[in-house]
């Protein structure tokens, strides 16, 4: 077992990162220097203030090990994500744009509840977001994959997108607070063919909206050249 010697004692590192404690590191900035006397306090558990002490080449070593540590996966079992609803997706979603570092308790509570090791815990999250993408293709129509990419659009507001979601869950409540809790229960393949078929009904209404427009305009303009 990996460990670091301060004033002649022993401080060991864990085989395995728990879930929480892998967060607190992931959100420490540990390309920084600075920071890595409270990673390797966090880990080890050793003095603070001896690692602020210890010479840079030890905790560059002690550094090496602990992202290693954090790198680390492993294979787990976890609920089947094609029985997710579409509530629990919209959780995830927002978790995932909001940043999984900070959020990987509240997905695993979703995608592996008994999951307690973060190497698990990320092997689960890449597998649920390689499958997530598979979804977005899916239902690219839906979520505006082909539209024209805004060159000018800036850094994406995560509240808003917390927003627009819920925006989609009142709309297919029909804007009933009652019926919310039922339409987040909704198997999430029927509740995406919905919106996808609602988008499709407005884009048509739409369409027909302009072509009476631009009828309206050309008699209107040929009237007023008579």
């Amino acid at each position: 077992m990996v460990k670091l010697q301060l004033d002649g004692k022993d401080y060991r590192f864990p085989k395995r990162l728990e879930i929480g404690l892998w967060s607190q590191l992931a959100q420490l900035d540990l390309g920084e220097p600075l920071m890595w006397p409270r990673a390797l306090h966090l880990v080890t558990g050793a003095p603070l203030d001896l690692l602020c002490q210890a010479p840079h080449k030890a905790l560059e070593l002690g550094m090496g090990f602990l992202l290693q540590l954090m790198g680390q996966r492993k294979v787990a079992e976890h609920s089947p994500f094609e029985e997710l609803t579409f509530g629990q997706w919209v959780d995830l979603d927002i978790w995932l744009i909001w940043g999984a570092d900070r959020h990987l308790a509240d997905l695993l509570g979703i995608l592996s509840p008994e999951i307690l090791y973060a190497d698990e815990a990320l092997w689960i999250i890449e597998k649920y977001s390689r499958w997530r993408l598979s979804v977005y293709r899916s239902y690219s129509a839906l979520f505006g994959l082909n539209d024209p990419v805004d060159d000018e659009g800036g850094e994406a507001d995560k509240m808003g997108i917390a927003r627009g979601w819920y925006a989609v869950m009142v709309r297919l409540a029909q804007g009933d607070i009652l019926r919310l809790d039922p339409v987040a229960e909704q198997p999430l393949k029927k509740a995406l063919n919905m919106l996808a078929y609602q988008k499709q009904v407005d884009a048509e209404e739409a369409a027909r909206q302009q072509e009476i427009t631009r009828k309206y305009d050309l008699q209107r303009n040929s009237r007023s050249l008579r």
